[in-house]
This record gives structure tokens, sequence and C-alpha cells, in this order.
């Protein structure tokens, strides 16, 4: 009873909570707002350093001057050891030379047998003694080698840090970008009355420590309730055999399209980074051939005489089973120095790469996910940026009005900075499109990849009403005002993609983009709503009598071994559902048609002695009672590798999966 009541208690300070926090709880501001504070914060120039200017300018000066002395020390060292090495190389080849000359005009060419005999013995000596001098020639000159490339990765490496202290510190871009993602946070944890009061009573570290505390009070309710949350979902079994559902484009089953894109995206990471996280090439086999992954003859593409053979263009062929020459673009292609300095920028629009598919009579552009700083800027950019759908073709006088959506701000610029008309990419891709008048436009990508590739396919598409008779009720075309040959079927493939679109966005999208979500990965849950989310949490915890967050991790630990059964059940369930009633702002999801990856449980059909999971396939009818909390799992990171994806769509293919439609109803409070 004590715990019931305790349990109601604090629900009904949370209702009152919500009540009175939502939606007021942030101050809304207007719409005029709203854009003059994104516009000021994608005007870095508006932003200070994150030092302070005049030491900001010094470290800079400082950083440039570092940089001069490197490079001059490098070519200082390698004109020394080069000049050492020749010294040392005519110094051991000096002697050599010398002994096979004296032995040359020492030793006569006689006839007889005994003279013979002796030349015979020299010449063995000699041959003996050339190759000991050779081989201590090599020797001395891998040892100036190994030190000539050890001075030069240090000095480069050197260099590189001073230049990335440069980036973060002096009066650079990149310093005030990450200036302003700062205030960003700082203006988002403070921009809420309780939290900051909570903040000025208790202390900024105390404010934050309920806030690490709210996280782990929350993430074991939710271990401990895990299973009494699933039984809560409704699943509709639709086994393969009575067929597939087809993609809008390309027109075939799902499973292949999903099989075939997941390596565009897990090649646009470089051969470093797939040999690192062991993404290897597998064989082809009469079920790849089958999914359309190989083709014996390919259209051969004419030239385009602008061809930059990197690396990246090889492990990109070769792991997407494509012939080399079907790359028509990508960041690699040709790095002019303003063009490289843009892909650098703290501006950055992600390494991508341009097509064709012959097997899917597509252009492919695909999109590389967070790999190195500009991504992680882009990521850091959390901010809700208002967004229009462009509508050319809309009635003026009809009273209709344009619907106004929101998403991830800094997606939004990097799917802006490719859709310029000016942009390469864009240019690539009409030229492309031109060249191939019956191909159609697939964009791909994974993690944040995968967010920009959905965003320019809103950008680029509209809904046509002209469908074939075949086709679902939802049909995307390229439209009119994107510039790109009009009326070409369109769609996107995202795997793990962020949370990019608010839920109408998402609903507009479905039949446009395919999310692709492993069961326990953590990126398609962020958002910029979980932390005021977890904010309310913290309050509502801080505001209880008692230590109701350290108690809610002791019963956790003693009941973890097995399921929580009586009061300490209905006690848990009680305060989860009572968290979970306060986390209600405004949130982004994964956007059009999301599926998820899991492993299925064991089913009674299965032989063995030992019940075997075979992954399935999950559609999600409701986005929003899904993705609207974190799933915390031990798997929340390792599963949003590219490599995970891999092989789960893997063993999907190789088994008998069941395709499941998940029906997440909204919880009770």
């Amino acid at each position: 009873m004590d715990r019931s009541n305790e349990a109601l208690g604090t629900r009904s300070r949370a209702a009152d909570y919500a009540t009175t926090t939502t939606p007021t709880a942030r101050e809304i501001k207007t719409e005029t707002e709203s854009e003059q504070a994104l516009v000021g914060l994608f005007n870095f120039q508006l932003h200070p350093t994150i030092l302070h200017p005049h030491l900001a300018s010094t470290v800079s000066s400082v950083s440039t001057a570092t940089r001069l002395s490197i490079r001059a020390l490098a070519v200082i060292v390698e004109t020394t050891l080069e000049m050492v090495r020749f010294s040392t190389s005519a110094t051991v080849s000096t002697p050599e030379f010398m002994l096979n000359t004296v032995l040359q005009l020492c030793l006569p060419h006689s006839a007889t047998a005994l003279l013979r005999l002796a030349e015979r013995g020299t010449a063995l000596g000699a041959y003996v003694m050339h190759s000991s001098y050779e081989l201590a020639e090599h020797f001395v000159q891998t040892g100036f080698q190994v030190v000539a490339d050890t001075a030069t990765y240090s000095l480069r490496g050197a260099e590189e840090s001073v230049r990335l202290i440069d980036a973060l510190f002096g009066s650079t871009e990149t310093s005030r970008a990450l200036s302003a993602i700062m205030g960003l946070i700082k203006r988002e944890i403070y921009d809420d009355s309780d939290f900051h009061a909570l903040s000025s009573r208790s202390g900024t570290i105390t404010a934050f420590s309920s806030f690490v505390r709210a996280l782990t009070a929350f993430a074991c309710l939710q271990c401990v309730t895990g299973d009494r949350t699933a039984r809560r979902f409704k699943l509709a079994l639709i086994r393969r055999t009575l067929g597939p559902p087809i993609q809008p484009f390309p027109r075939r089953p799902i499973m292949s399209n999903i099989a075939r894109f997941i390596r565009y995206a897990s090649a646009a990471y470089g051969s470093r980074f797939m040999r690192i996280f062991g993404i290897q090439r597998r064989l082809a086999s009469k079920r790849a051939a089958a999914l359309g992954r190989i083709r014996e003859t390919r259209p051969p593409l004419p030239p385009r005489g602008r061809r930059h053979n990197h690396p990246n263009h090889h492990s990109f062929a070769t792991h997407t089973e494509l012939p080399l020459d079907s790359i028509l673009y990508s960041s690699y292609t040709n790095l002019s120095s303003l063009y490289e300095a843009r892909i650098r920028s703290y501006r950055s629009a992600g390494v991508h790469y341009i097509s064709v598919d012959h097997d899917l009579s597509a252009i492919v552009l695909t999109c590389r996910g967070t790999l190195g700083l500009s991504d992680v800027l882009t990521d850091l950019f959390f901010h809700y940026a208002e967004f229009d759908l462009p509508y050319p073709d809309l009635p003026r006088n009809t009273g209709t009005t344009r619907p106004h959506y929101r998403t991830h701000a800094g997606v939004l610029q990097s799917a802006q900075l490719l859709a310029a008309s000016n942009s390469p990419v864009f240019r690539e891709l009409r030229d492309a499109m031109l060249q191939y008048p019956n191909y159609g436009l697939v964009f791909c990508g994974h993690s944040l990849g995968g967010g920009v590739a959905a965003i320019l396919a809103i950008l680029w598409s509209r809904r046509t009403t002209t469908a074939p008779s075949s086709a679902p009720i939802r049909w995307f075309v390229t439209s009119e005002a994107s510039g790109l040959p009009p009326n070409r079927p369109i769609h996107c493939y995202a795997y793990g993609v962020p949370c990019v679109a608010s839920i109408d966005l998402a609903i507009y999208c479905r039949g446009l983009i395919t999310s692709i979500a492993n069961a326990h990965d953590v990126v398609p849950c962020l958002s910029l709503g979980l932390l005021h989310d977890f904010k309310n949490v913290a309050t509502i915890l801080a505001a209880e009598k008692e230590p109701l967050a350290e108690k809610i991790v002791q019963r956790t630990v003693t009941t973890l071994p097995s399921i929580p059964v009586g009061e300490y059940a209905d006690w848990f369930w009680s305060l989860i559902q009572t968290m979970r009633a306060s986390m209600n702002t405004e949130k982004l999801y994964p956007p059009g048609d999301v599926y998820i990856l899991d492993n299925s449980p064991p089913t009674k059909i299965q032989a063995g002695p030992r019940p075997v999971r075979y992954m399935s396939l999950y559609r999600c009818l409701d986005v929003t009672s899904r993705f609207f909390e974190l799933n915390f799992s031990r798997s929340m990171f390792t599963e949003h590798s590219p490599k995970a994806y891999e092989d789960h769509i893997a063993a999907l293919i190789r088994g008998q999966p069941i395709i499941s439609e998940v029906d997440n109803q909204t919880y009770d409070t």
C-alpha cells in the first residue's frame, strides 16, 4: 500500500508538472523569432571564438608559424637524410669497386690449369665479398628509409595536431561553430524555468548529477519492465510465402532493395574504415545473383575525361560489385583547392558518391555517415529548423496553405548544400539523368548520410497522382522545382537514420523514404526533445523528499536476476509510466516507412535441441510510440555500425525471414 501511494503521489506531481509546463515550459517563440535565431545560429561570424579574440588570434598566428617551421624542418630533414644516404652508399660501394678493380688487374688470364683453378677460387671470394657489400648496403639503405619514413610521418602528425589546435582554439570558423554549438547546448539546458531554478538552488553540478541520476533510473526501470512493455505490442505476422511487399522504386521486393543499398552505404566509408571494422566483400552467390547484385554484361559508360582513381573508388566498386567506370562522380573526383577546402570546412556537405546501376536502371547518390570533424559539427547542430516543402504549382486562391514542418538544422543545411543549383552534385546528377532518360533516382546512406539523403529526397521530389496501377498509394517523382529532369521515379534508403523529421513530415514521406533501424540502435531515437524530457524527469525526481532515483537503482539491482513480481512489479511499472507522462516535449522521428531488424523469438516449428532465433523484419506502423524514448541496451552503440546492418540483413536474406508488422500502441498512464 505504501508503495502504491508513493507511486500515485509521484504520478500526481508529474501530472501537475506536465499540465503546468506543457507547452509553455520553454516559452515557445514566435516564428519570426525562431527564424532569426536560426539565421544567427548559422552565421558564425556573429559568434565569438572559444577563447578570447586576442588570444585566439595569437593561437592562429603561432599555429601558422609553427606549421611553416614544421614544413621547413621536413624539407631540411629529407634533404639531409638523402645526402647522408647517398654518401653512405658511396662509402660502401667505393671499397667494393676498388677491390674488383685490383682483382681484375692482378689476376692474369692464363691457360694453365693451376692458374685457372686459382683464378676461380679468387673469383669465388670476390663474389662472396661483393654479396656481403650488397647486403650491408641494403641494410644501411633500409635503416635510412625507416628513419626517413618515421621522420616524415612524425612531422606530418605534428603539423596536423597544430592544425587541429588552431581549428579548435584559434580565430577560425570551426572555433566559432563550436562556440555556437556550446551556446546552443547551454541555451537548451537552461531554457527551462524549473531546471534553471534547480541549478540556481542546488548548484550546476548538483543539477547535472540529478540529470544523470534521472537517466540511470529510467534505464533501470526500462530494464525491469521491458517484457511487460513488449507484451503491449501487437504483431501481425506476414509469411514470406504470401508475397513480399514491392518497393515503389526500384520495383523489387523490399528485402532485395535493402540488401542491395546497404552495400552502397557501407562502401561510402572508404577502404580504411571497411578494413578496421571488418566489412569485407562477400563472394557473389546464386542468391546474390537472384537479388540482382551481379550481371555479366553492362553497357559501357562513355569516358568523361575527369577520372580520378582514388583508392576509395576501388573499394566502393568492389564492395558494390560495380565496374569502376560506373562511379560518375565523388568527393574524391576533382579535389581542387577550392572544393577541397569547402568539403573540409564546417559547412560540409559530407562525402558522397554518384554511380549508375544498370541492373536497377537507377542513378544512385550515396552519402557517407559521420566520420570526420565536419560531420560531427553537422550532428551537433541538433536545433529544430522550420522546413517548407517546395510547391510551385500550389493553387493560390483556394485557401490552401503550405504545410510547415520541422527538421534537424545541421542535416538540412548539408542537404541544401548538395541541392544548390551550382553544386557539383546537382550538375552531375542532372547530366547523368539526361544521359539515361529511362533511369530513376535512388538516394542511400547510413547514419548522418541517411539523414542527408532523406532530406535531399524530400527537396527534389513531389507526390504524384499518376502512379501505375500496380504501385502503392503514395508515389513520388522528381519535381519540376528541383531543376532535375522531372517525373522520374525517386526513392531513398536510409540505414540507422537519425531523427530528422517531425511526425507530420515523417508521415508525408511514406512511399518516398525507407528507413531501416536495428532494434537496439540508439541513433534513430536521438532527438533534442529527449534532452528536455530527461530534464523534466530530473526535476520530478529532485522534488521528491527522499532519494527516489537511488531507491529505483537499489531495488532494480536486487530484483534484476529474475523478473520482478508482486508489488515491486507494479511499483516499477507505475514509476516508469509516471516518467513517460512527463516526457511530452516535441520530438523528431525517422522519416518515411520505418522497418526494424530484430531477432524473432523461437517458434514451435523450429526443430533441434536448442531454439534458433531467426532475423526478422518488422514494419513499424506507429513511429511515435516506438521512437519516443531511448531504448537502453548493451548493444545500443554496436548495432549502429554499418557492419551490424550488413550482418543482420545478410542473416535475414540467408534464413527464412518473417516480415512482421508492429503496431505499437501508446502507453497508458
